[in-house]
């Protein structure tokens, strides 16, 4: 047995043979799995951003996209991706996470990270409009900015997240 966090008596502890703690009986291991499943979705969406950075660096060794279209573009998405980082920043949490259950956590940390995630995209679209790999790269590092400022707090929102998943799974 290995010692692990209860989220619902906040000790450090182990599991019996079913996967509840061994001082207050609650179900860790479900709670684990759950946890980790938040993990795994927020790293998958950020880590599709370097399949990003994948797609310009073999584009740009195969086939780099002629430059023609209009540059006025890039001040458009630029005024996009700063309402959108603001957005998910700021403007999801409290929308979201003024409903009851994990699952309003979950979704809005999942929202969050599409947010950031868009911002990149825009990036990956002016590449393939404007042939302009710096014009992506500032995007995509935007994007990265984003997703470190959400994942700053996401110590926080996992807290929440198991708060509220103790009270769901102990009913």
């Amino acid at each position: 047995m290995r010692a692990l966090h209860c989220p619902k008596c906040n000790q450090a502890t182990t599991t019996d043979e079913a996967g509840n703690c061994i001082l207050c009986g609650f179900c860790v291991e479900k709670a684990q799995r759950m946890t980790l499943r938040l993990y795994i979705v927020i790293v998958a969406v950020s880590l599709a951003t370097v399949i990003y950075g994948v797609i310009v660096f073999v584009m740009e060794q195969v086939a780099p996209p002629t430059p023609g279209g209009p540059k006025f573009l890039i001040y458009v998405f630029l005024a996009l991706a700063a309402g959108i980082g603001v957005l998910a920043i700021v403007g999801i949490a409290p929308l979201l996470r003024n409903r009851p259950g994990s699952a309003s956590v979950f979704r809005s940390l999942v929202v969050q990270a599409a947010l950031a995630e868009s911002i990149a995209i825009m990036g990956l679209v002016l590449y393939f409009v404007l042939s302009s790999v710096q014009w992506f790269a500032i995007f995509l590092a935007i994007s990265w900015v984003v997703f470190t400022i959400i994942g700053i707090k996401l110590g926080d929102d996992v807290i929440e997240f198991e708060r509220r998943l103790v009270g769901e799974l102990e009913e």
